[in-house]
C-alpha cells in the first residue's frame, strides 16, 4: 500500500506540474488573445481611417469632377459663341465679299457705258463725217451734170467725162 501513496504523491508533484503548464500556457493564450484582439482593434481603427480618407478624398475628387465639369460648360458655351461669330464673320465676309463684287460689276460697268458712249460719239462723228462728204460728192455731181448739160463755148473744148471711182477706192474716200 505504500506503493500508492507513493505514487499518489508523485502523481501529486506531477498534476502540479501539469497544472502549472496549464496555467502557464492559459496565460500565454490570454496574453495572445489580448494581442490579437488589440491587433484587430487596431486594423479596425486603421480600416476606419482609411475609410475616412478615402471618403475625405471622394469628396475632393467629386467636387473637382464638379468644378471640371462647370469649366468644360463654360468653355463649351465660349466655344459655341466663338463660332457663332466665326459663322456671323462669314457670313459677314460673304456679304463684304459680294459687296466688292458687286462694286467691281458696277466699276466695270461704268467702263463699259463710257467706253460705249465714245464708240457712239465716233459713230455720230463717222456719220456726220459721211454725210458731209455726200452731199459734196452731190455737188460735185449736180455740177458736173450742170456743166454736161450746159452747151459748151466753142472755143474751149469738152474734156472727157470724168467717172467716179468706184469700189475700193470709193469706200476709203467716202464718195459714192
Amino acid at each position: 500500500m505504500t506503493r500508492p501513496s507513493k505514487e499518489r504523491k508523485a502523481a501529486e508533484p506531477a498534476e502540479g506540474a501539469t497544472l502549472e503548464t496549464l496555467e502557464k500556457a492559459l496565460q500565454a493564450s490570454r496574453g495572445e488573445t489580448m494581442r490579437a484582439q488589440r491587433d484587430l482593434e487596431s486594423a479596425r481603427l486603421e480600416m476606419a481611417e482609411q475609410k475616412r480618407r478615402s471618403g475625405q478624398q471622394a469628396l475632393v475628387a467629386s467636387e473637382a469632377l464638379k468644378e471640371a465639369r462647370t469649366e468644360r460648360d463654360r468653355l463649351r458655351v465660349q466655344l459655341d459663341a466663338l463660332r457663332g461669330q466665326s459663322a456671323l464673320a462669314d457670313r459677314k465676309s460673304g456679304v463684304h465679299a459680294l459687296e466688292e463684287a458687286a462694286d467691281v460689276a458696277h466699276a466695270e460697268l461704268a467702263d463699259l457705258r463710257a467706253r460705249l458712249a465714245a464708240a457712239e460719239s465716233a459713230l455720230q462723228e463717222a456719220v456726220a463725217a459721211k454725210q458731209a462728204a455726200e452731199s459734196k460728192l452731190a455737188a460735185a455731181e449736180a455740177a458736173l451734170g450742170e456743166l454736161r448739160s450746159a452747151p459748151a463755148p466753142a472755143s474751149v473744148p469738152i474734156a472727157p467725162a470724168v467717172e467716179t471711182p468706184s469700189g475700193l477706192f470709193r469706200r476709203l474716200f467716202g464718195r459714192r
